[in-house]
């Protein structure tokens, strides 16, 4: 008697941890799928911003700024195409992994969906990085050069002071494109 009620409890925490392990697994697809979805639109942003014109030309005379937002947009493109491919190819065999394999296998599965979902969010990012240079090497090489970064130090030959420095001087600078305006 007390052996059978031993068996049942063991098989009661095994269910329990199957249906953990299955609930675990779940939201390791979903999170995947949504990271899968939102890198192919990116990827397609990317594909239209390489492919749907022409670079943007300008007077600048170092192209190097121009080869730097290709390469940038052809990186940001191969590592959204990772990420899709690899999201995809993890929902499909993880869960066949799991309901596939011998005892212990469901266990497996969230493991190994645990360390790729890892992976794959460090490709995310990676290839997020690179759409963000690439943007802002398009409005360098639109703007012609002439963005202004609001950095410590000088500006316009002109000490940037504290705000609580002189009371006198209210004004701080507001950067725009190619002036400085005080409001």
């Amino acid at each position: 008697m007390l052996l059978a009620h031993k068996k049942d409890l063991q098989q009661k925490l095994r269910r329990n941890l199957l249906t953990i392990e299955d609930k675990e697994l779940a939201f390791y697809l979903q999170n995947l799928q949504r990271v899968g979805t939102i890198s192919a639109f990116l990827a397609l942003f990317i594909l239209g911003a390489f492919f749907g014109r022409d670079p943007p030309q300008n007077d600048l005379d170092n192209q190097l700024i121009i080869m730097l937002f290709l390469s940038a947009n052809c990186v940001a493109f191969l590592l959204e195409c990772i990420v899709v491919f690899r999201t995809m190819e993890l929902c499909i065999l993880g869960p066949g992994l799991g309901l596939r394999g011998p005892e212990g296998a469901m266990t497996r599965a969230v493991y190994i969906m645990r360390l790729e979902s890892k992976k794959v969010y460090r490709l995310f990012n990676a290839a997020l990085f690179f759409f963000h240079i690439s943007t802002a090497l398009y409005l360098y090489i639109v703007f012609q050069g002439d963005m202004i970064l609001p950095i410590p130090g000088q500006v316009r030959d002109q000490p940037l002071a504290h705000p609580l420095a002189s009371p006198s001087n209210n004004q701080r600078p507001l950067f725009v494109y190619r002036h400085a305006v005080s409001y």
